[in-house]
């Protein structure tokens, strides 16, 4: 009864953590541009700085959202990511964040939205 119980509970969060990263990401966000520069500064880990600059080109303000940066070699494989949160961007404000990503030669950086929520 306990073993059935426990495979119960598993499959159920198994199912929301399914249905909770299915990429319900509101259309709006197609108005928010984003900037990833380098600014060629490099740390004693050698990771190199970047900045995110994030513009709403939207008529809703950007409550909060959490965008993930992150750098891929040349095969495509995750080396560091990091993310930038954005909080109360209003329609046509701009922010920006610093991140540093560990980046050999080859590898690019990306990103993409993980949730974002306009009002």
């Amino acid at each position: 009864m306990r073993n059935k119980f426990l495979v119960v509970i598993m499959i159920l969060v198994l199912m929301v953590g399914l249905v909770g990263c299915s990429g319900n990401i509101d259309e709006e966000v197609a108005n928010v541009s984003i900037g990833i520069a380098k600014l060629g500064r490099m740390d004693s880990k050698g990771r190199v700085e970047y900045m995110v600059t994030l513009k709403n080109n939207s008529k809703k303000t950007l409550v909060q959202g959490n965008y993930m940066i992150y750098s891929k070699d040349i095969s495509g494989a995750l080396l560091t990511s990091d993310a930038v949160y954005p909080k109360d961007v209003k329609p046509g404000a701009t922010k920006t964040a610093t991140v540093w990503m560990k980046m050999p030669p080859g590898a690019e950086v990306c990103g993409k939205w993980v949730s974002v929520k306009f009002k």
